[in-house]
């Protein structure tokens, strides 16, 4: 009996203590957020709210941000215990990681913005500061081709790879900016009078037979008739991991899109991508509003096709002027709404690529390895989508992987963790290779869940060792995500990276994914309403706070007003 006693008092003392470590852990780096991120009970919801947003990732953080600029009390249900959605890190054994954010491309359009709406300015670290600005490196087969900031750099830099095909490259470059610029169609998603909306997009398709044409092509198809050479094309394709379809697969406008939003450089936020989660929700919570973590909303209340508030879990009501969800489409019209119209196209809508995350402990600091800042983009060959088709019918076989680290991005890293770094792999896998654990409890899976894990950590060891040998010698001190992770703790519907596929159904149905919905005062904002990544979901909150301001008036629109020449 004496013998039991003492168990339980050490299985209580060693567990507590294992808790209490990881917590201050956390609580350590956000000391100052102690009292702003409070955990959801009802005696803490405010008064007299004005919007309530769900969901705390970029998009309702900048949708709450721009509102409480106004003067607007905002509330922010997060379900998560941590607040940041994609922004949001976690510590393992110590070290920090980042989950989603790994660059942003053309910070300055945002950087307006985001001063207004951060406590302290966020400042922004090149990627690329140590290795001559090359924001990312497309390795094929052995060879290396670097990505430098600038338009004129990237240019050289290419011409020197490929000196056969210097008209070529001027050609595409030209093609990319003059896709990228085709954005009218998400810019009048701010129109909130549907007939109007309606007119101008069936006015713009039958002027602009180019954005026809480019959402409708594959980006292989375009560039292939640029040229034949085989390297050229994959290397200009080597970014598709951003947007998760392979060349053959994925339309020229998005493709064209993404390569422009990184031409001017990538860029990392100093303090880690949790530190714009942070300083955003501290301007929230000084403007009279607040943020609550472990607060499962279950139904969005609707009184004759008026959104009135929300229903959390356990019964209890919050109501509110507007309600927005920041959780994607597919979680909004499945789980929290069931509407006509909308509901039946959450089956219309094909989700996007799953991605599997290899987060690495190092010991000492990230020079040590010889890791430089910039990504990696590692491809066995270069026939991106007979690749991507091989692996994906048997997982043994070569598949993309992303290579970054968080710790030679971000300047600060050493000042504030000089005794360790990080490094985050990534590679696309089918959600269907682990559907089997699906129903199972996070942290209780059965047999052959952590073992298909540490597979794929595995091979994708073997391409960090090849690209960066000095971490042969690495302690194995890692944690390994699987889309059924993302599931978990980021809620996405079936643990996907971007939301909704970016494939032309997508682009077609502009019509629904829109800042303003069908039912009155009910919002959606988050990167299925815009385009996808870190901008497309930032950019869709600025969109979604102006639709709520009453900005999506066709006068206003004309005359340009917005939040910030109308109050300041």
């Amino acid at each position: 009996m004496i013998f039991i006693y003492f168990f339980i008092i050490y299985f209580f003392y060693y567990f507590y203590n294992k808790f209490h470590e990881k917590i201050s852990t956390v609580s350590n780096k956000n000391i100052n957020l102690q009292n702003y991120i409070e955990k959801y009970s009802k005696n803490k919801i405010p008064k007299d709210i004005d919007t309530i947003i769900i969901g705390s990732g970029i998009s309702g953080l900048v949708t709450g941000g721009l509102l409480s600029l106004v003067g607007k009390k905002v509330l922010i249900l997060e379900k998560h215990y941590l607040a940041g959605g994609c922004l949001h890190s976690f510590i393992h054994n110590n070290v920090e990681h980042e989950t989603g954010v790994h660059y942003v491309g053309n910070i300055s359009k945002r950087q307006e913005i985001l001063d207004a709406i951060t406590d302290k300015k966020i400042k922004w670290n090149l990627v690329g500061h140590d290795n001559n600005d090359i924001y990312d490196v497309i390795h094929i087969n052995g060879k290396s081709y670097n990505l430098r900031k600038g338009k004129e750099n990237f240019k050289k830099q290419m011409k020197q790879y490929f000196p056969n095909d210097t008209n070529v490259i001027d050609e595409y470059l030209e093609l990319v900016e003059k896709v990228a610029k085709m954005d009218f169609l998400l810019n009048i998603k701010l129109i909130d009078n549907n007939f109007i909306y309606r007119l101008l997009k069936q006015i713009y398709l039958l002027i602009n037979l180019d954005y026809i044409k480019y959402t409708y092509l594959s980006t292989y198809y375009i560039i292939s008739s640029m040229t034949c050479n085989k390297e050229l094309i994959a290397v200009l394709c080597g970014q598709f991991g951003n947007y998760g379809l392979p060349p053959k697969e994925s339309n020229f406008f998005i493709h064209a899109n993404i390569v422009n939003h990184y031409l001017n450089g990538g860029y990392y936020p100093e303090g880690g991508t949790s530190n714009i989660a942070d300083q955003i929700i501290k301007f929230i919570c000084k403007k009279g509003g607040k943020v609550l973590v472990s607060a499962n909303v279950e139904k969005v209340l609707i009184d004759n096709n008026k959104c009135i508030g929300v229903k959390m879990k356990g019964g209890y009501n919050i109501y509110s002027k507007n309600i927005v969800s920041s959780i994607g489409f597919k979680n909004t019209f499945n789980k929290l709404i069931k509407h006509e119209k909308y509901s039946p196209l959450v089956n219309n809508f094909d989700s996007s690529v799953c991605l599997l995350y290899v987060f690495i402990n190092l010991k000492g600091k990230i020079e040590d390895y010889d890791i430089k800042s910039s990504n990696v983009w590692y491809y066995e060959h270069n026939d991106f989508d007979t690749m991507m088709k091989e692996y994906y019918n048997d997982y043994t076989k070569p598949s993309p992987i992303f290579i970054s680290s968080s710790s030679a991005k971000d300047l600060s890293w050493n000042k504030n963790s000089p005794n360790n770094c990080n490094v985050c792999l990534l590679t696309p896998v089918k959600k269907e290779w682990f559907e089997e654990w699906d129903n199972n409890k996070s942290g209780k899976r059965e047999y052959g869940y952590e073992e298909l894990k540490d597979y794929f950590a595995l091979k994708l060891f073997i391409c960090l060792n090849k690209m960066y040998p000095k971490t042969l010698d690495m302690e194995n001190d890692y944690i390994v995500g699987s889309p059924l992770t993302s599931k978990f703790y980021l809620n996405s519907f079936e643990g996907e990276a971007y939301g909704l596929n970016s494939d032309i159904n997508r682009l077609n149905q502009t019509d629904m994914l829109r800042p303003k919905t069908l039912i009155d005062n009910f919002y959606l904002t988050g990167q299925d309403i815009c385009t996808l990544g870190f901008t497309g979901a930032f950019m869709s909150g600025v969109l979604t706070s102006h639709s709520i301001l009453g900005y999506g008036k066709l006068e206003n629109i004309i005359f340009g007003k917005n939040i910030f020449k109308d109050n300041f």
